[in-house]
Order: C-alpha cells, then sequence, then structure tokens
C-alpha cells in the first residue's frame, strides 16, 4: 500500500473534522483545556510566555484560557501573520484580537511583536492531523508554524493540541517539517 499523499491527508483529516458537531467541539475543547492546565499551565514558573492560538470554526478553541493564564501570572502570546512569518505578541486580554486575513485570532496592529524569544516557553501549536509516532504534524500547507518554530533561538516546547480525531499514523515529514514531542488531546 503506497503512503497517502500531504494533500489526500489533509482531505481526510478535514472530513473528519466535519463531522463534529459544535457540541462537541466545545466538550472536547473543555477536556483540553482541563488537560493543558493540569499538565502544562501549573507547572510553568510565573512571567513565563504561552503561545495560544484560534478562531477557526474546527479547532480547539483556547481562547477560554486567558484567564487562566492570567490567573497563574503567565504571559499570554497571539501570533500575528505578516508576508510569509509569523510573529508572536503579548495580549492582555481576548480585547487585544480581531479576526486576521486567515480567520484565526490575531493581536491587534497596535501592539509590538516580541523580539526576545526567550520569553516564550510554550506554544501551543495547531494541525489538521498528529502523529504520536514520529512526532509529525500536519499543517495547513503554508508552512507558517515550521518557520516559527526552527528559529534558532528559539528554546520553546511545541504542544500539539487536536482532537482524537486528528490523530493519523503515516503523515510525511519533509526536511522542513519540524516534530512535536508533545500532543494533547481531550483523551
Amino acid at each position: 500500500m503506497s503512503q497517502l499523499s500531504k494533500t489526500e491527508l489533509r482531505q481526510q483529516a478535514r472530513a473528519r473534522l466535519r463531522t463534529l458537531t459544535p457540541a462537541e467541539i466545545a466538550a472536547k475543547s473543555d477536556a483540553i483545556r482541563e488537560h493543558l492546565i493540569a499538565q502544562v499551565l501549573d507547572t510553568l514558573p510565573s512571567g513565563s510566555g504561552v503561545a495560544l492560538f484560534g478562531g477557526l470554526r474546527f479547532e480547539v478553541d483556547l481562547l477560554t484560557l486567558l484567564p487562566e493564564l492570567s490567573d497563574r501570572r503567565l504571559r499570554a502570546f497571539y501570533f500575528r501573520v505578516a508576508h510569509d512569518h509569523m510573529f508572536a505578541v503579548e495580549i492582555a486580554s481576548h480585547d487585544d484580537l480581531k479576526r486576521g486575513t486567515l480567520g484565526v485570532w490575531e493581536p491587534e496592529d497596535s501592539l509590538p511583536a516580541l523580539t526576545d524569544l526567550s520569553l516564550l516557553k510554550v506554544i501551543l501549536t495547531p494541525g489538521l492531523a498528529f502523529d504520536p509516532t514520529n512526532g509529525a504534524r500536519l499543517g495547513r500547507g503554508a508552512g507558517y508554524y515550521d518557520r516559527f518554530l526552527s528559529q534558532a533561538d528559539l528554546q520553546a516546547h511545541p504542544i500539539g493540541v487536536g482532537f482524537d480525531c486528528q490523530i493519523m499514523t503515516g503523515i510525511p515529514m519533509d526536511l522542513h517539517d519540524v516534530r512535536i514531542h508533545s500532543l494533547a488531546t481531550e483523551t
């Protein structure tokens, strides 16, 4: 049996995600947030930076983690996309976010991009599919996260965040693909 291409795997992943109802997405997102609070946020020292994502219909809803970060004195970051790159930007609340051109939550344009990447300790990373056997992450195809995560001065821990239905095996990896060593799902 031949290995499926990334395009074919993206089609499969999108089909799986489309089977989820809004109620299922909400319930699964709640479970994922609880796992992230207990296993990630509660382990970080005060002042640590955590990068979040969100805004797409079939993604885990992480926006409600903002008060949890604040309660733990952790710093919240979202990404702004400009040209072919992503830039981390610190936000104080959801009021600092807007819908970007790709439909995801992005920081307001007036907020400055982070210049000291050492402030980021954890990067919660989206994907269409994840392969826990080899750390492969199947993104949407634009390479934004791979470029960001491959920066030499970035030492943050990337954690793939998705639903159980997004776990697949046999995801091919190209040289530029960055492995995800941790995965958070509803289970």
